[in-house]
């Protein structure tokens, strides 16, 4: 028994064509040479627990097996050749570490390249946490209200021993990152039929060569609107965003993008595209159990965030899609329900890939009036992977490039920097494109997978001032350098000046000294429930970045 590789359909070996859609079905031998002769293949592999998964899908092992074959015999008429790695053969469960399971990996691996003459460049990971753990490593930055990040990333290097150690030391991309990983999470109420719906999506796909971005679709808080439409502009400028005439009252509407608060989750059915192939929110988000969608911060003061889109209208979109988000703790979903998680609403549904944070995520603020517009942190994530997928990248090597560019363009490596590139991870096939790019560009061309070389030395941090009652750290540290007082009076006066922010709770005061001899002070303020800004200072108190979380 095969399936037809351009629409799944269940066939006979000795069948020519296929019953239901009528393509011609090569044999195996026809096969084996239409990839022989054509592009390079790209090769990868499908991790998971085919125990675990049958049990919490209510399945038996061979049912999933079975569908894995029909993904895997797909793929391979786009050239991308997996193969899958059952971790529950090495007599693992979800309970064991993720470090056994990258063991795992790690040595599977190692037999391909070196045995078989195969260069792994994709890892797809089949379950949430609750089938393959999710590593967890220490913030870069640690504070009361976080102190660790979730994150796929330490899967895609399996050349190294100790990858979370030299992650935490800022060493690990010093070396060459292996792999493109992504994941396909299963929410806690997962039915069979949303693995199985995943999967043929992907089977459809190979009938247009990849995922069509010809309509898009873009919310944002009103405070980065101007951040979104640089971060969209090169979808902007391949005309995926429609235009209305008449034109929307600006309360709603900044150029292509809807605003929140004004859109709120009331209303947003009436304005919602889901036909888009592309979603792009550059909007807060919360850890909060009692909120699972993206808010807008009011201009006007006082008047508090609305959540402006839930995972309702995801679940609404009628098209395979890629959804981008920027908001902090966009891609919750461990032990979360479909309804209860943006990313598992989405990808239950039409969403074939999800980008998103595990953690506060931080981007640039509009600057004052005639100032140029600058992105920053989570912008640039968002702003690079779109930018690549329209170049012809797969979602990996998009992602992969959205990394790096994070640490290009910053002279000096930061906690931010480091973070961001940690808690932005992958939800879906890396393997995945956009159709009608080029087979040619650059960006399909990835062969080095290395992070520049320049983040090679740990930021060194050292906390100079805690808002904690009773806490002897901001008592001293106030008293031994009142230059930060200073420096605070400053920032104080320009972010009132300049961006009408009147002064809040000053929460820490960071003095971060690299490797090159250069210092910086980071003023950490709480504005509200969700927003949080970072300052970043010269040792004279001269501002040098204002970052905002989202």
């Amino acid at each position: 028994m095969s399936f037809c590789h351009n629409c799944g359909q269940k066939v006979e070996n000795d069948e020519q064509f296929c019953s239901n859609c009528g393509v011609r079905l090569y044999s195996e031998q026809e096969s084996h040479t239409v990839h022989k002769t054509g592009a390079t293949a790209k090769y990868g592999y499908i991790l998971t627990n085919l125990t675990a998964l049958a049990k919490k899908l209510k399945v038996n092992a061979s049912q999933i097996k079975e569908l894995l074959s029909l993904f895997i015999s797909a793929r391979k008429h786009e050239n991308i050749h997996y193969e899958y790695i059952d971790v529950s053969d090495a007599g693992l469960s979800p309970r064991d570490s993720w470090e056994k399971h990258q063991k795992v990996l790690a040595g599977k691996y190692r037999h391909s390249l070196y045995h078989e003459n195969k260069k792994i460049i994709y890892v797809f990971i089949i379950g949430g946490d609750d089938i393959i753990p999710m590593p967890v490593v220490k913030h870069f930055r640690p504070t009361g209200y976080e102190k660790d990040i979730e994150t796929d990333i330490l899967y895609s290097f399996l050349s190294e021993p100790d990858t979370q150690q030299k992650l935490e030391k800022w060493e690990l991309f010093q070396y060459p990152q292996t792999v493109h990983t992504g994941r396909l999470p299963l929410a806690a109420d997962a039915s069979w039929e949303h693995l199985e719906n995943y999967i043929h999506r992907c089977v459809l796909l190979n009938q247009s060569k990849g995922l069509p971005l010809n309509e898009a679709y873009a919310q944002c808080d009103p405070h980065w609107k101007k951040v979104s439409i640089e971060v969209m502009k090169e979808i902007i400028n391949s005309r995926c965003m429609p235009s209305y005439n008449p034109p929307i009252d600006p309360r709603f509407y900044y150029q292509y993008i809807f605003l929140t608060p004004d859109i709120t989750v009331d209303v947003v059915d009436k304005v919602f595209n889901a036909d888009a192939r592309l979603y792009y929110f550059n909007m807060h988000g919360s850890n909060a159990p009692s909120v699972s969608g993206f808010l807008g911060q009011s201009i006007i003061e006082g008047q508090g965030a609305s959540i402006g889109i839930s995972p309702r209208e995801l679940a609404r979109a009628n098209k395979a899609n890629i959804v981008v988000t920027e908001a902090c703790y966009g891609a919750k979903y461990i032990q979360k329900r479909v309804d209860d998680s943006m990313l598992l609403s989405a990808i239950s549904r039409q969403t074939m890939i999800y980008i998103g944070s595990s953690r506060i995520a931080y981007g640039a603020v509009d600057q004052p009036l005639q100032s140029s517009i600058r992105t920053s942190n989570a912008d640039i994530i968002a702003q690079v992977f779109m930018s690549e997928m329209l170049s012809g990248s797969t979602a990996g090597e998009a992602l992969f490039k959205a990394r790096s560019e994070v640490f290009k363009r910053t002279p000096e490596t930061s906690a931010e920097n480091m973070l961001t590139v940690t808690e932005f991870n992958l939800f879906g096939d890396p393997s995945l494109k956009a159709s009608g790019t080029s087979e040619h560009s650059k960006a399909s061309e990835t062969d080095v997978l290395i992070v520049p070389s320049a983040v090679t030395t740990k930021c060194e941090i050292e906390n100079l001032y805690e808002n904690k009652p009773g806490s002897i750290l901001s008592t001293v540290r106030q008293l031994v350098n009142i230059n930060l007082q200073h420096i605070r009076e400053k920032i104080d006066k320009h972010l009132y000046e300049y961006y009408q922010i009147k002064p809040r709770e000053l929460t820490h005061i960071f003095l971060n000294k690299y490797a090159n001899g250069k210092k910086e002070y980071t003023y950490a303020y709480s504005l509200d429930e969700y927003t949080r800004l970072l300052v970043n200072t010269s040792p004279q108190g001269e501002i040098m970045e204002i970052l905002t979380s989202k």
